[in-house]
């Protein structure tokens, strides 16, 4: 048993060794050795990491100084156990400890033995996580669902830059396959496995795509010696994989390939000789013959004596992405990203953060539009698999984040506002409105888009009091939406000027009843004034009114004459929605009330006719009498 495991161990297939070695330790639970593998075992297994800790804590209770090879009698731990414990905590977040353990290892290990860079490497990398973890990079992210995740770990994600083509790797229980998707509707197709059809059995993975998703490129290992192929989706049916001409790969290890959008370039990596050490990135571009150029080395500001791999160009050509154990990693590879210079040199990486780097590796970074979007595989207890892959939106100064912020402004009386109600939104530093529009007319409702940072949001109304919120809407949020509700009270009058009244929704015959809002019926679930979401027979879908580009409506200085803030608040649990500017529509007036009151046309009886036809009556009348006197006298 003891040499089983040690055989799966030697292969890396920890999840075959880890039960042979908990099984030795219900015999032998005193071995020191034992719990030293086992814990490098759960070390490297997704979702199991935490769990390393306890037995290699235990493991460092009894270390042989000596550099022994294993044997079943072995029972006290090596030296790099005191290393593996450093890897344990800083993997999971101990960063403190981690660098207290691999302190400890440095002062005692052998120069001749272990390499002081490495250790120095993993000490650094715990310094920079500890800096890092405090500027956290926020992202939403999205798991691609049930149709591409599945029990199994599903990686490598390989996304055409239009967003409509999606190749992957899947482990199945003898094999790993390779599937493919396309999305129709806004939505994947269930994958087809296409291994068998491009004939890429074996160690052989997909690396990416192209932007249009009709070239897509492998990693597959020829007895050891990794190289470069393509596959081309033609008639419907990928191509048998070609490998790549001598120009890209060599006699030595070539990992990864990615083409410009444009098809001319192609960046990879590489460990062939003349590199600056491990693993650099090189570029090639394809001359007239369509053939690929000789390799250039991307220099010294990209690459380091560590591995770079897995490059990435952006859509446009000007950003690289890649994984590097070098620069400033937090641990393992991290993600970094450098600009094209205007003399077509690179910017010096910078580290893409933490959040989208942890203390592991964290390879095979996808960008799509630019880096605004990616996609990546990862393990979340939360998923369906041991790996996932999840699309991530990325908030920067190019792409800030946006909260939905909707509500209703109502009257105290229960009636909704008239023609002259008004939201606006001000820029407190700068006292700028950067937003002017109205609630809707029929139920007071209103929505609209704010960016992160903080605002000031006024209600106004003829006759009532102004009302002022303060909103807080940091990048950090988990949360997209604020539900915001006003009542609007009456402003004290001496009595002597009438208060404007509120509209009411028009009747059913009415030509507005049916009117729809440039952007048409927006739904999105509505909250009572306590914030708490309505139940389905309460929701509406009310119309909402918008400037069909999305843009502020006006963006009037008002000095001074910012109202006195009421009262801060902070964002809800709402999930972000299209931008919703709520406008008003001219023909909503506020009916002005008449003087007098009026009969309906047709039936008008005035007055003074009444009393003209009352008198020819009465003078008929006494005519009508003295003529029947006049006869009874004769």
């Amino acid at each position: 048993m003891f040499l089983e495991a040690e055989s799966y161990f030697l292969f890396e297939e920890y999840n075959e060794a880890l039960p042979l070695y908990l099984e030795l330790l219900r015999e032998q639970p005193g071995n020191f050795f034992l719990n030293y593998r086992a814990g490098r075992c759960y070390i490297n297994m997704p979702g199991q990491k935490e769990k390393a800790i306890p037995f290699l804590e235990k493991a460092i209770d009894d270390i042989d100084p000596r550099e022994r090879r294993p044997t079943f009698r072995t029972t006290r731990a090596p030296l790099d156990a005191l290393f593996y414990l450093g890897n344990a905590y800083h993997i999971n977040y101990r960063f403190e400890d981690a660098l207290d353990m691999y302190r400890l290892f440095r002062e005692k290990m052998s120069l001749t033995v272990y390499s002081a860079e490495v250790v120095e490497d993993y000490i650094r990398a715990s310094l920079n996580a500890i800096e890092k973890v405090r500027n956290r990079v926020f992202f939403l992210e999205e798991n691609l669902g049930e149709r591409i995740n599945t029990r199994f770990s599903d990686k490598r994600p390989a996304v055409s830059g239009n967003e409509n083509v999606l190749v992957f790797s899947r482990e199945l229980p003898f094999y790993d396959g390779i599937f493919f998707s396309e999305k129709t509707g806004g939505e994947w197709s269930w994958p087809v496995e296409i291994t068998t059809m491009i004939g890429c059995e074996g160690d052989c993975y997909p690396v990416s795509l192209s932007w249009d998703g009709k070239k897509l490129f492998l990693y597959k290992s020829d007895n050891l010696v990794g190289n470069i192929y393509v596959s081309s989706f033609e008639a419907g049916e990928w191509s048998a994989i070609r490998k790549l001409n001598q120009n890209i790969n060599s006699r030595h290890w070539e990992s990864h390939a990615s083409l410009s959008r444009g098809g001319d370039t192609l960046y990879f990596s590489s460990n062939r000789p003349g590199g600056f050490g491990g693993l650099d990135i090189y570029y090639s571009v394809r001359n007239a013959r369509g053939d690929w150029g000789p390799a250039v080395n991307l220099g010294a500001d990209i690459n380091t004596p560590f591995n770079e791999d897995a490059p990435f160009i952006s859509e446009d050509g000007t950003t690289l992405y890649f994984s590097s154990l070098g620069h400033t990693s937090i641990g393992g590879y991290d993600i970094f990203y450098s600009s094209r210079t205007g003399n077509g040199g690179w910017t010096s990486p910078r580290n893409a953060g933490y959040g989208i780097n942890t203390p592991e590796d964290d390879l095979y970074f996808v960008p799509v539009k630019n880096g605004r979007y990616a996609y990546v595989s990862k393990f979340s207890s939360n998923g369906f698999g041991e790996m996932d892959i999840y699309r991530y939106e990325i908030f920067s100064e190019n792409n800030p984040r946006r909260f939905l912020v909707t509500g209703s402004m109502k009257r105290t009386d229960g009636l909704e506002p008239g023609a002259s109600a008004s939201i606006n939104v001000i820029d407190p530093s700068s006292r700028n409105v950067i937003y002017s529009g109205k609630p809707d007319p029929h139920t007071g409702e209103y929505g609209l888009m704010l960016e992160t940072g903080e605002w000031m949001i006024v209600f106004s109304e003829e006759g009532h009091e102004d009302i002022t919120r303060k909103i807080r809407l940091s990048a950090d949020r988990e949360d997209s939406e604020l539900t915001l509700h006003v009542e609007m009270k009456r402003a004290e009058t001496d009595g002597s000027q009438p208060v404007l009244t509120g509209i009411s929704p028009p009747d059913e015959d009415s030509p507005y009843a049916e009117a729809e809002s440039p952007a048409g019926r927006i739904p999105y679930r509505h909250t009572d004034p306590e914030g708490d979401a309505l139940s389905a027979e309460e929701e509406r879908t009310p119309d909402r009114y918008s400037d069909p580009e999305g843009d502020a409506l006006t963006t009037e200085a008002i000095g001074d004459t910012v109202p006195q803030e009421d009262e801060e608040i902070i964002a809800g649990e709402r999930i972000i929605q299209e931008n919703d500017t709520v406008i008003e529509p001219d023909y909503f007036d506020t009916p002005v009330p008449a003087e007098e009151e009026t009969a309906e046309p047709g039936r008008v009886i005035p007055f003074r006719l009444i009393l003209i036809l009352a008198l020819l009556l009465l003078v008929a009348f006494y005519f009508k009498e003295r003529q029947n006197r006049n006869k009874r006298k004769s």
